[in-house]
Order: C-alpha cells, then structure tokens, then sequence
C-alpha cells in the first residue's frame, strides 16, 4: 500500500498507532454545522445560479460591439499608467 502511495522508501513509527482506537468522538459544532448547510444550502445555489445565468444573459444581448482582448489589455495598461504616473505625482 505504501508503494502505492509513491513513497519509495521511509522510517515510519507505529508506537502510537492503535487502529482499533480510530472511532474517536469528535467535538460537535452544531453552530457550524449550520452555517455550512445555509451557505450550500439549495436555496443558496438556485439564487446564485439565477443570478449567474442573468448576468450572462445581459452580456449576450448587450448591443455594444465585442472588444478584442489585445484591445482591452492596451486599454488597461495605459489607464495603470496613468494611475501610476499621477501617484508618483503625489495625487491619487
């Protein structure tokens, strides 16, 4: 099984290791637990799916023309530069 894993070679130590103690209680979190189930709850996921899904609709059906991506990083890098130079102007 170790060979498995990748391990090629290794020192391992099986001093602590008690397999038959492996069913150990675990501290509950009935607090967490339940913000988990809220953040992935159904309802969640269908509200977001919704709200994915229109904003790709918008974009589908805006009018404006496509931009090339050479385009918007040249559009980009000037307005960084820009940003840049008036900072090191001392005005943000």
């Amino acid at each position: 099984m170790i060979r498995d894993l990748g391990v090629q070679n290794g020192r391992f130590s099986l001093e602590v290791w008690r397999p038959d103690e492996a069913e150990r209680e675990r501290a509950s979190r009935p607090d967490r637990a339940e913000a988990m189930k809220q953040t992935h709850s159904n309802t969640a996921t269908a509200a977001y799916e919704k709200w994915f899904r229109e904003q790709v609709q918008e974009s589908l059906d805006d009018p404006r023309p496509n931009l090339q991506h050479a385009q918007v990083q040249k559009e980009m890098a000037d307005k960084k530069a820009a940003l840049r130079k008036r900072i090191e102007a001392g005005g943000a």
